[in-house]
């Protein structure tokens, strides 16, 4: 039941290149274990970093990037995306990943 909760939380905002199995999640463990302890687990963040490390998530540190601050409904503009993925999907519609990059 924990992993599967855990998955509930990172699964929307899970970040990476869909060929390539390195994948990550915007959500710190710290988050995460609060999360999934008001949900009536009893976790704490090394736990979390380990499950993490088991479905082969890259647990770096976030650093910030020379592109500037970051949108602040990064996370509600990934659950979004992820809803309308799991909606097309549910109507046997193709769903197509883009990734693009700002360019200076």
């Amino acid at each position: 039941m924990l992993l599967s909760d855990l998955e509930s939380l990172i699964e929307p905002v899970t970040l990476g290149d869909p060929e390539s199995p390195l994948k990550w999640t915007s959500k710190s463990v710290v988050k995460l274990a609060a999360a999934l302890n008001i949900g009536g687990h009893r976790t704490s963040p090394k736990s979390v970093y380990n499950l993490l490390e088991s479905l082969g998530y890259s647990l770096q540190s976030n650093r910030k990037t020379r592109d500037g601050s970051s949108y602040p409904d990064r996370d509600e503009q990934f659950l979004h995306i992820s809803n309308q993925v799991l909606h097309f999907q549910s109507q046997n519609e193709p769903v197509i990943s883009v990734d693009t990059k700002k360019k200076n």
